[in-house]
């Protein structure tokens, strides 16, 4: 059993740099939106429900991307994940990863005006596990003094 806060319902981009732009709003840039919020983590026996068991210590778990909107990426551990089918470990069970989730917009867009979403389920290749459900999670750019939802 692999925790992901997918009541949380979207990844939260809490920070942005400008890539080949100037000016406040990056003009004739990129902007990168990104953030580690939420992570993905094992749970214990302790904490497993009636109809969960615990993944096997040594399970290798993988997320896959099922749908992608332009524009959003996930960066694994160095591996970049853009397009459907991609795939990255996540870590051998018992595991507590940090992604990096991006949504790449042009200098002067404004993030409010973006939808951006990923679908995405996690596999347990060659193992006894079935893969996930399919998620859906909303990328949400936030700041300190402004939420672009």
């Amino acid at each position: 059993m692999a925790h992901f806060d997918f009541d949380q319902g979207a990844a939260e981009l809490t920070e942005e740099q400008c890539l080949g732009g100037v000016g406040d709003s990056c003009e004739g840039g990129l902007i990168v939106y990104s953030g580690t919020s939420p992570a993905f983590e094992t749970v214990g026996a302790d904490e497993a429900e009636e109809h969960l068991q615990p993944l096997l210590p040594g399970t290798e778990v993988e997320i896959e991307i099922v749908e992608i909107d332009e524009g959003v990426r996930i960066q694994v551990e160095g591996t970049e994940l853009s397009m459907a089918g991609s795939r990255a470990l996540l870590g051998v069970a018992p595991f507590h990863t940090h992604v990096s989730w991006q949504l790449i917009l042009p200098g002067g867009v404004d993030p409010a005006t973006a939808t951006p979403k990923v679908r995405l389920r996690l596999v347990a290749a060659g193992s006894v596990y079935d893969p996930s459900a399919t998620y859906t999670l909303r990328l949400k750019v936030v700041d300190a003094g402004h939420d672009h939802e």
